[in-house]
């Protein structure tokens, strides 16, 4: 939703005139701002914007009003989530302000990056036309992106110690990666509400495992020094879709898609085997596709494709991962 339109609403507290004084009986000269009258968790104007419906009786003349949700009467706010997107009511109204929508599936991501090293070692930004590929990518399918990029007031974002070689190791859950995670994600609250709400996306100078690669049920790493080299030793690779293409793919994780042809290792390149046998599944998440696209496949290219919009499951990211 782009814009709200609002009958008279005298204390400027988004509720109607006419719904304090008829259906809520409150004070319609009293701003109810972020009052949560019957503590379930949402406030009084956010269950009147997304739990109220109007229709209208023709053979009756009469209006009809219909109340989903109830501002004065408790409801488990923390567990319904009616757009199954992993974000449940009381995080969605914690994320209006970011235009999160109950009824709409919203994917948020925070982003943190490196800051330069001591000896002039340039950690790169990511890419500015590769946000915009992303956004576009996800949108088109109805599933609307959030990048926390550090540009909000209220952004969670940060920048993080340059670190020439970040380390990871599957079996330790105390290794750099993880160190980052609990101290720029969590902030050293393993029951930081973001975990519930954000993926976590961050991108280091080099990863010692790879380019690229989830470690956890929301949390993945790219490596900017990696994908520099990529975009420059092809002449044909477009610098902001190897990032693009990238964050999507790790992010695509945690979003557990895992069709048959995901990060299959000998389908990289035309001379091996697998490249031909997964043609067909155009999606970062074949690496036959990697950098040279930015969009997960629909399924509609017949045999060996997999319809990975469809199929992903946006609430698997709260999962534990250890």
């Amino acid at each position: 939703m782009l814009f709200d339109i609002y009958q008279n609403d005298l204390d400027n507290d988004k509720i109607p005139y006419w719904t304090e004084v008829y259906a809520f009986k409150t004070d319609p000269s009293i701003d109810n701002t972020g009052e949560d009258i019957d503590n379930d968790g949402v406030t009084i104007e956010w269950e009147w914007k997304w739990g109220y419906t109007q229709s209208r009786d023709w053979e009756n003349f009469t209006w009809m009003h219909d109340w989903k949700y109830d501002p004065f009467v408790w409801e488990d706010h923390e567990t319904i989530d009616d757009d199954k997107d992993g974000i449940q009511n009381t995080e969605e109204c914690r994320m209006a302000d970011w235009g999160s929508d109950p009824y709409r599936k919203d994917l948020f991501v925070e982003l943190d990056q490196m800051g330069p090293g001591p000896n002039g070692e340039e950690a790169s930004i990511f890419p500015e036309g590769a946000k915009e590929l992303l956004y576009t990518a996800y949108n088109k399918h109805n599933l609307v992106y959030h990048l926390d990029d550090g540009t909000r007031e209220d952004s969670g974002s940060d920048t993080i110690p340059f670190d020439e070689i970040t380390t990871m190791d599957w079996r330790s859950p105390t290794s750099e990666l993880d160190k980052i995670y609990d101290d720029y994600f969590l902030h050293g609250d393993p029951n930081n509400w973001r975990h519930g709400v954000f993926h976590y996306g961050v991108m280091v100078y080099q990863c010692s495992v790879a380019n690229g690669n989830a470690f956890g049920s929301n949390s993945y790493q790219i490596s900017s020094k990696g994908l520099e080299e990529k975009a420059k030793s092809l002449p044909w690779l477009d610098r902001d879709i190897v990032f693009a293409s990238a964050y999507m793919h790790e992010c695509g994780h945690t979003l557990n898609i895992n069709n048959p042809g995901v990060d299959d290792q000998v389908s990289k390149f035309p001379w091996q085997l697998d490249w031909w046998k997964w043609r067909p599944y155009q999606s970062v998440m074949n690496y036959g596709y990697m950098y040279l696209m930015v969009d997960y496949s629909d399924g509609s290219r017949g045999k060996n494709d997999f319809d990975d919009w469809n199929t992903m499951d946006l609430t698997a990211f709260e999962e534990d991962f250890f």
